[in-house]
């Protein structure tokens, strides 16, 4: 399922089943986007920075550009201070 999404895909049933069996395109995606466009910054927007290491992975095999990376939310951190931070990050 390597394509866009428009606003007339439905989320129903059919789209969540094969959500579950699909196979996951997470480093080819990160490799076209950065591939396709300039980025300095990546914002993972989660309680956690859970997919940080496999971003930044695909990102030095991608490109030669430094790219900074930040979550939203941190574990065991305050959030209003975090999410704070995030927004000073970008």
């Amino acid at each position: 399922m390597d394509q866009i999404m428009s606003s007339d895909v439905s989320f129903e049933q059919i789209y969540w089943a094969d959500n579950m069996v699909r196979s996951v395109l997470f480093s080819s995606a990160v490799i076209s986007a950065i591939s396709k466009e300039h980025f300095n910054l990546v914002l993972e927007i989660g309680p956690y920075t859970v997919l940080k290491g496999p971003t930044t992975e695909c990102i030095r095999l991608a490109s030669d550009n430094q790219i900074s990376y930040h979550g939203v939310l941190q574990r065991q951190e305050n959030s209003v201070n975090t999410f704070s931070n995030a927004l000073d990050f970008v």
